[in-house]
């Protein structure tokens, strides 16, 4: 998992567009992806703060821990 920095900078999407989870998919349809990332990406700093880790794999997998508060949180309200 990506930290969330790295969809701040544009310099990483040359790096990231070639990562296997996104690779098969149209140029087109990577960069949209990878700017609607980079525009949530600060709203989720807002809302868990600027110290936060990324979400383990089992969390994410079981839907525990911080992915079962991810998912509970809303990001209505939120700076744009």
């Amino acid at each position: 998992m990506n930290p969330p920095e790295f969809f701040e900078e544009e310099k990483y999407f040359d790096e990231w567009k070639i990562d296997p989870e996104v690779s098969h998919m149209p140029q087109e349809a990577i960069g949209n992806l990878y700017r609607e990332l980079s525009e949530v990406i600060p709203k989720i700093w807002a809302l868990v703060g600027q110290d936060t880790r990324a979400v383990m794999s089992n969390d994410l997998e079981f839907n525990m821990g911080a992915e079962k508060a991810l998912c509970a949180a809303s990001l209505d309200g939120l700076p744009s």
